[in-house]
């Protein structure tokens, strides 16, 4: 997985403030210019110049991701050429005045097939505003390969927070919410069908599913998933069986919702 992490320190003048003559009244400070909440459309090509090789630009965000009342502005890449079954995501200090946008951490998500992508920013207790991604591999028989991956800030860089990553088939999905009522903060709920002697696709299946909780660095789960016992007639039964009341995350994220 290649990493490219570069920091950049900003300074920003104080405004000035405009002195009293005679007897008028002092001139209003001037406010510093808001970081606007979109990317410009006029800075993007400069993003895409600094995504990851063999990327192209999809799709952009703002937040404040590192806790500092500043937002960054994030990208999402797809592949454009080689290395192909990649998609990335790019984390940027925002352009100021005629200074443009400056890459501070860029990385990459692996799998064969992948080729869309699309990502949020969402506030995880007890981790904070974090970028949370979905990538799929298209299949055209229903059968897509989806995985996410999740960054946020630990106090000095950027990193991803669920080490492995997740994954999981059309016949699943994610979420993200409060589960564990005895524990503070959210917890990540996967499942996904498997596939049993003589089914088709779209029949009922027994489902593997995983909970990853917070460990006070990253959200991990157990080594084994478990599975149900009895076959579900939906992906929409197997979640609310771990409890999911806001439904599959995936049908929800840009891009990747409507992957089959």
């Amino acid at each position: 997985m290649r990493v490219l992490t570069l920091i950049t320190a900003l300074f920003v003048a104080a405004p000035a403030v405009a002195q009293a003559t005679g007897g008028s009244k002092p001139a209003a400070p001037q406010q510093a210019e808001k970081t606007p909440r979109e990317v410009p459309e006029k800075w993007r090509g400069e993003m895409e110049k600094q995504l990851l090789r063999g990327q192209k630009l999809v799709q952009t965000l703002v937040g404040d991701l590192d806790g500092d009342g500043r937002d960054e502005w994030i990208a999402v890449g797809e592949p454009a050429g080689e290395p192909k079954h990649t998609v990335s995501v790019a984390i940027f200090s925002p352009a100021e005045g005629k200074q443009g946008p400056k890459l501070r951490f860029a990385q990459r998500v692996k799998e064969n097939g992948l080729a869309v992508a699309g990502a949020e920013i969402r506030n995880v207790a007890p981790a904070g505003n974090v970028i949370v991604l979905a990538a799929a591999a298209p299949r055209a028989d229903g059968d897509s390969l989806f995985r996410v991956q999740m960054w946020g800030w630990d106090g000095k860089r950027f990193r991803p927070i669920v080490p492995e990553g997740i994954e999981f088939r059309s016949q699943g999905g994610f979420a993200i919410e409060d589960l564990d009522p005895s524990r503070k903060g959210d917890e990540i709920a996967v499942w996904t069908y498997q596939l049993g002697e003589n089914e088709q696709l779209f029949d009922a299946h027994r489902y593997v599913t995983r909970i990853y909780r917070w460990d006070g660095l990253r959200f991990v789960a157990p080594d084994w998933p478990d599975r149900t016992a009895e076959k579900l007639a939906t992906p929409d039964d197997a979640a609310r069986l771990l409890g999911v009341k806001t439904g599959d995350l995936r049908r929800r994220m840009p891009r990747v919702a409507e992957v089959p």
